[in-house]
């Protein structure tokens, strides 16, 4: 699952930020490591290996013909284009999600893209031999759902346990989680949480709340906008800057936030940073 394909470099196409580099250029820059994956899937393909590939529309045509390659002529892999707008009224599908043989699974910010995986700034998590978690799939196979008509209810979430082990962790003899932690999944939009697990809102808002009196809370985002950005009707959004400031006053805490700026930088954006910043006295 991904927002877009560019695995492979792109130099001679202007619509690709690798338009105009040289081969020895995109070498130094480390393009052959999506070249790598992209062949690896081939592979794979190639073997026979059943493959399910889910993707956005926003770059259509021509940040999906790795995919539409991978998918020709193979019967084993299955290639879909997700029309978000259609069903929901607008926004992207924005997860990247990779599951292998049911219990292995990578979820974070990178996309299929060489450039997420070697020059951008990236964070994920990658489950091994967690076959409880990654069979819990909060959709059923066939889903139908009406158009957004207002927004629903905040469930409970549904907690699990699971134990994790980080590279480079010294908080237990031999690196080994000491045990299992309560966790919850999160997803956007609520829609598609069937009122059984979180929103990735709630799921924010309860990690700005868990930070202990005196503590530091880091927060790093691509983007940062205090009201919606695909709706036709612009709808004011505090929840985060409302969670901060309750952490600020009630626990004397001390925020740090990163935001990226680049070329697609959100109008406003600045703005917002600088209420944040102006109501709540941050470092």
């Amino acid at each position: 699952m991904s927002y877009y394909w560019e695995l492979l470099a792109l130099p001679k196409n202007p619509a690709s930020g690798d338009y105009g580099y040289s081969q020895q250029q995109l070498d130094q820059f480390g393009a052959p490591v999506g070249q790598a994956v992209y062949d690896s899937l081939i592979a794979a393909a190639d073997r026979g290996v059943p493959i399910s590939i889910v993707q956005d529309t926003g770059f259509s045509p021509d940040f999906d013909s790795e995919s539409a390659a991978i998918a020709a002529g193979r019967p084993n892999v299955q290639n879909r284009t997700l029309y978000v707008s259609d069903w929901w009224g607008g926004g992207v599908l924005h997860a990247k999600l990779w599951i292998s043989n049911k219990k292995h699974a990578y979820v974070g910010s990178a996309n299929n893209d060489w450039k997420s995986l070697t020059q951008l700034k990236e964070l994920g998590i990658y489950f091994t031999d967690c076959p409880a978690l990654v069979k819990r799939s909060p959709l059923p196979a066939y889903v139908s759902t009406r158009r957004v008509q207002g927004y629903p209810y905040l469930a409970d979430p549904n907690f699990f346990s699971v134990e994790l082990n980080t590279p480079g962790w010294q908080g237990h003899p031999g690196g080994q989680a000491a045990g299992a932690s309560p966790a919850y999944m999160s997803m956007a939009p609520p829609e598609i949480a069937y009122h059984d697990y979180q929103t990735d809102e709630q799921g924010w808002v309860d990690t700005i709340l868990s930070v202990p009196v005196n503590g530091t809370e880091r927060i790093n985002t691509m983007d940062w906008l205090g009201q919606s950005e695909y709706t036709n009707t612009i709808v004011f959004w505090p929840a985060l800057s409302s969670a901060i400031a309750k952490v600020v006053l009630a626990k004397h805490v001390t925020v740090k936030v990163i935001v990226a700026h680049w070329a697609y930088t959100i109008t406003g954006t600045e703005q917002y940073l600088l209420f944040l910043n102006y109501t709540n006295a941050l470092c």
